[in-house]
């Protein structure tokens, strides 16, 4: 696409979807969780490992010509069998999250054992930029 000025123009997407292809893109993860990258949660009986993301926040950046930028937070979750396998697959996933194009910076990452996720999971949250509410990676 190119803009008015004759530059490219970037396409617009919305973080989530670049956070989605750029895991399911990973060789890496493809290797620890086959395509079982989901939003938000893992359907009911799937296999694992699995990874899952959501927004979990987002702070807008005004500036004196209006809405500017905002800050996404996003949650990724890094499930498996056993808590070292899970590890393992939070390691792969940060790779991705902070490498071109999505370079997030990590907020904090913790170890969870809940009896409402059933698995050892990793989660993180990254900070992400994005500009005008889409992303532009």
């Amino acid at each position: 696409m190119r803009n008015d000025t004759g530059g490219v123009k970037m396409a617009t997407v919305y973080i989530e979807q670049a956070v989605a292809a750029a895991l399911n893109a990973s060789v890496e993860i493809a290797a620890l969780a086959a395509d079982r990258v989901y939003p938000v949660k893992a359907p009911q009986g799937s296999a694992l490992p699995a990874v899952t993301y959501q927004r979990t926040g987002s702070s807008p950046d005004y500036t004196l010509q209006g809405y500017g930028s905002e800050t996404v937070t996003l949650t990724l979750n890094s499930l498996a069998p056993t808590y070292e396998e899970a590890k393992e697959l939070a390691i792969a996933v940060r790779a991705v999250m902070t490498a071109a194009p999505i370079r997030a910076v990590v907020q904090k990452e913790v170890d969870l054992d809940d009896e409402k996720i059933e698995a050892p999971c990793v989660s993180t949250e990254y900070l992400v930029q994005q500009s005008g509410g889409h992303y532009h990676g």
